[in-house]
C-alpha cells in the first residue's frame, strides 16, 4: 500500500486510510487528527501499531512475536511466522473519487 495510488480503473491495497469508520477506526483517526493536526495515513498507522505491539508485549511479559493487539480492523493483529497478519483494504478510483473498500 505505501506509495501506491489508485488510478482510473486501478485498485491498490491499503493497510490504513483516514476515512475508515468501523471497528473503532473512526475514533482512532479522530484522536490522531486532534493530537497531530494531520490525517492518520499508512505510515502513521504503522508507527502507532508498532508502539502498541511493543507496549503490549512488555506489559504482558511476552515476546514481541507472541503479542496480539486490537489494530481497529475488526480482528486481532498477530505475528505468524514472523509476519504481522492483518486485514487489508482496497482503494479504487471511481469517477475521479477514491473509494476505500472495507470488507
Amino acid at each position: 500500500g505505501i506509495g501506491l495510488a489508485p488510478g482510473p480503473g486501478r485498485a491498490v491495497p491499503l493497510a490504513w486510510h483516514p476515512t475508515l469508520p468501523r471497528y473503532g477506526a473512526g475514533e482512532l483517526n479522530e484522536r490522531f487528527t486532534t493530537a497531530t493536526g494531520e490525517a492518520m495515513d499508512e505510515p502513521a498507522w504503522y508507527g502507532w501499531v508498532a508502539v502498541k505491539l511493543v507496549v503490549e508485549a512488555a506489559l504482558r511479559g511476552r515476546a514481541l512475536a507472541d503479542a496480539a493487539i486490537d489494530g481497529h480492523k475488526g480482528r486481532p493483529l498477530a505475528f505468524v511466522d514472523g509476519v504481522l497478519r492483518q486485514p487489508l483494504y482496497v482503494a479504487i478510483e471511481r469517477d475521479g473519487e477514491v473509494e476505500v473498500v472495507d470488507g
